[in-house]
């Protein structure tokens, strides 16, 4: 009977799964995610949907002000994308403890660079909404990752139907690779958001694939689909009786899923199975930034030269009312959050503004003689901005004392010079007021020197 359901039904059937659960405000911004694309020019239009529906119009003008010039009910100018999918992600960060993923498909014929361009634009518009979004945009097959969490929770804002069998293939669906019983890809999809849980869960995700053990079913009765890939992992730990790594993983999915709207029962239901507290957890990353960063230091060890971030964007919750910049024995550090010193000033700031301890409303008091820029908010809303977009590398105003570069969401202190001259994107971090000294001229014995 599932086999004869048309490709519209199917995807009604997953949806379910998600959309009932989320914020109403979170199912209008997705729902009006196809017409943003088809706002100005050039408008990317997607296989069989119109610009605008008369319904996506009120969204638009109640999200967007002045009331956008959409075009209700025409068919865009061009037809760039086969498809276009939404994941819904849980996510610690958000207001609505939710992220989206953003899968577009393009046809052979479109520009990337457009869709890229135009895609930047909508992801604008929800970070201004406080809803992070990661984009995938492949026109060849989708890696397996993406492809098992589309059949799994994905839903089709418009456009083609996804199929993995080529045999599927008909004028309203699109092939989007092969999804094999067991994954053998490794390579996880990247988030614009980092956290440890997700992290952690992640590692054990590509540990079991690595030792050819993850297998990739799409749906198993009476199991909610988000939580489904993480069920074999932890019968694995059940049956070898690993205590300490059953623990960590359990941890992992009760903080990042028990707040996640699709999930939350069924995460009471299993942490009540499991005899698990995992409110104790959730208080010591709501306590302090010390808590959390031991929390975060059991499931995700710190690197070499990796600087101690509990989340990423930063939590306004471990925001400081004073943060006092001191030095003891050659190295600074935050007096009031003594858990990172380093050999350069900068680091520790850059390091304060990006963990959350330094925030618009904190007082920073830095050591004499330096003075903070008269726009320091501004620029610390511009750094944490930038990191959000494309900018990977943060460079000081003195290019002899290393960077700051990010990667996978984690940030890494590099010693080495003159990071400014490398390719990538970069920050100019520029911290400090010039100060400009008057100076006092003795002119007693000046007549020597006068020309004759």
């Amino acid at each position: 009977m599932l086999q004869e359901q048309s490709p519209e039904k199917k995807n009604v059937s997953r949806a379910r799964y998600s959309l009932p659960y989320l914020h109403s405000m979170l199912r209008d911004l997705i729902t009006i995610i196809p017409p943003l694309l088809c706002l100005d020019k050039p408008q990317i239009g997607v296989y069989g949907h119109i610009s605008c529906s008369r319904n996506e119009h009120t969204l638009l003008k109640k999200y967007l002000k002045p009331c956008p010039d959409a075009p209700v009910g025409r068919l865009p100018d061009r037809i760039h994308l086969e498809s276009l999918i939404a994941i819904p992600r849980p996510s610690i960060t958000s207001d609505f403890f939710s992220s989206v993923a953003i899968v577009a498909i393009p046809n052979p014929y479109s520009s990337p660079e457009k869709i890229i361009k135009k895609m930047r634009v909508v992801q604008g518009f929800l970070k201004d909404h406080g809803i992070c979004s990661t984009t995938i945009i492949h026109k060849d097959d989708l890696p397996q990752h993406v492809i098992y969490e589309i059949m799994r929770v994905g839903i089709v804002l418009a456009g083609k139907y996804p199929v993995i069998r080529r045999e599927d293939v008909t004028d309203s669906t699109v092939f989007i690779g092969e999804l094999p019983t067991s994954l053998n890809d490794p390579k996880v999809p990247g988030h614009m958001e980092w956290d440890p849980f997700q992290c952690h869960l992640d590692t054990m995700v590509v540990k079991n694939i690595q030792d050819s053990d993850f297998p990739a079913p799409v749906a198993v009765k009476g199991i909610n689909p988000f939580i489904l890939p993480y069920i074999h992992i932890m019968h694995r730990y059940e049956e070898n009786l690993d205590t300490d790594q059953l623990e960590r993983f359990r941890t992992s999915l009760h903080l990042l899923y028990s707040s996640f709207p699709p999930t939350t029962e069924v995460i009471k239901e299993l942490s009540k199975a499991w005899d698990f507290d995992g409110a104790r957890y959730l208080t010591r990353v709501k306590s302090s930034f010390q808590d959390a960063l031991k929390l975060r230091k059991w499931l995700v060890p710190l690197e070499e030269n990796e600087l101690p971030i509990v989340l990423w964007p930063p939590q306004k919750g471990f925001n400081l009312d004073t943060a006092r910049i001191e030095i003891n024995n050659g190295t600074w550090s935050i007096s009031e959050v003594n858990t990172f010193r380093h050999k350069h000033l900068w680091v520790v700031v850059a390091w304060g503004i990006i963990s959350g301890l330094i925030g618009k409303g904190t007082l920073i008091r830095p050591p004499t003689p330096y003075v903070f820029r008269r726009d320091i908010d501004k620029k610390m809303s511009e750094l944490i901005n930038t990191l959000m977009d494309d900018k990977k590398t943060i460079v000081p105003q003195d290019h002899l004392e290393g960077s700051i570069y990010k990667k996978k969401g984690r940030f890494f202190f590099s010693p080495e010079p003159f990071a400014l001259l490398e390719t990538g994107n970069k920050y100019p971090l520029e911290l400090w007021r010039e100060i400009k000294k008057k100076t006092l001229i003795d002119d007693i014995d000046l007549d020597k020197y006068k020309l004759k």
